[in-house]
């Protein structure tokens, strides 16, 4: 079922200027005063179910503006606890697949907006943040001439390329391992964690919220719930 989770796109803003400029959701660090949740241990369970249904990462924000980056990498982390105890191989091989598609897509769509505002600015910092993503693997003429930073320019563009072709490929095998009459995997429903938070409320014998509950109190229950299943399933087999 955990097929179609994406990290946000990059939102962009225009300057005074005409320019485009990378918002405060992208920034590299966050102030104090921004806090969002990025741990199963401090995750609720309801919060955790919007990211799934909306793919949208904001729901994660507590408050302030925190950077896009710091997010994305928190939420794979809960994300890589929560399908280690609910996946199976088939499963997991899939969600690798979804996950470097949404990485493409994230690292496309931020190295054009960088590229697109460096058409009108010199950043050092911007031209720093495409070496980290691994977009610019060649140095930045600082001195050199118009032809050396054209030649620099063209090979960002070439890694982005790259990335492109590669996420065709992640986006066709997704496609044939989760074939529908529309083309396209089936999206997640709120009404999916439903069942399952009514099934373990019936199995404990008290209403389990998911405004209160963890990721990693939901785990730890379906965890025991799973095992409980095996051991029936055992018993039934048992002559």
């Amino acid at each position: 079922m955990l097929k179609n989770i994406k990290r946000q796109q990059p939102s962009t803003s225009t300057d005074n200027d005409g320019t485009i400029a990378l918002t405060s959701e992208q920034s590299p660090s966050s102030s104090p005063s921004e806090r969002y949740y990025h741990s199963i241990e401090d995750m609720p369970m309801s919060v955790f179910i919007k990211v799934i249904v909306t793919q949208d990462l904001n729901h994660l924000i507590i408050s302030g503006a925190p950077s896009m980056e710091q997010m994305s990498e928190s939420w794979e982390k809960v994300l890589e606890a929560y399908l280690d105890d609910t996946c199976t191989d088939d499963d997991r091989y899939l969600m690798d697949l979804v996950a470097t598609s949404s990485l493409l897509e994230f690292q496309i769509t931020k190295a054009e907006l960088i590229l697109k505002y460096l058409n009108f600015r010199h950043d050092p910092d911007m031209i720093a943040m495409l070496k980290k993503m691994g977009a610019a693997t060649r140095g930045y003429p600082k001195a050199g001439s118009s032809n050396e930073k054209r030649v620099w320019r063209k090979s960002v563009i070439a890694n982005v390329r790259r990335w492109k072709h590669n996420l065709i490929e992640a986006e066709q095998e997704i496609e044939r391992l989760t074939p529908t009459t529309t083309g396209e995997a089936k999206p997640i429903m709120a009404s999916y964690f439903d069942d399952i938070f009514a099934k373990l409320s019936q199995h404990y014998h008290f209403h389990i919220d998911e405004k209160i509950t963890t990721v990693s109190r939901f785990l730890a229950y379906y965890r025991d719930y799973k095992n409980y299943l095996l051991t029936l399933k055992r018993q039934s087999k048992t002559p």
